[in-house]
């Protein structure tokens, strides 16, 4: 039971991403406020079940989420690595920190704009 639904749920993920990159589908991204509205509800929906689905479910996010080339995040450092690795040399440190501050700005500016729809979506109900 537990393979069927993490291969699901790894399914679901990639067409999900895919509704996302393409805007075909009802693929929507939520912030930390709808995440948790999502869970709840299918905490309640499908009980004990909803929880692991709902735990798998974020880590699989955060587990590909986390390794995008966005210098910010872990993947962003293999990119930096590979960039030394394809140059033969190291790269300058600040300007390396310059980047991943910006894209930090960025992730952070992202998921603000996210938490204040998700709470407006939350009070128009």
């Amino acid at each position: 039971v537990a393979t069927d639904v993490f291969t699901r749920l790894v399914d679901d993920q990639f067409k999900s991403l895919q509704g996302v990159l393409t805007g075909v589908g009802s693929a929507e991204i939520l912030g930390p406020v709808g995440i948790v509205q999502q869970g709840e509800e299918l905490v309640q929906s499908e009980g004990l079940l909803g929880i692991f689905i709902f735990f798998v479910t974020i880590n699989l996010n955060l587990a590909f989420i986390n390794a995008l080339p966005l210098p910010a995040l872990d993947g962003g450092k293999a990119l930096f690595v590979f960039a030394e690795q394809v140059l033969g040399r190291r790269l300058d440190e600040r300007k390396k920190q310059d980047i991943e501050l910006a894209f930090v700005l960025l992730v952070l500016l992202g998921l603000a704009s996210l938490t204040v729809k998700d709470v407006s979506r939350l009070f128009s109900r």
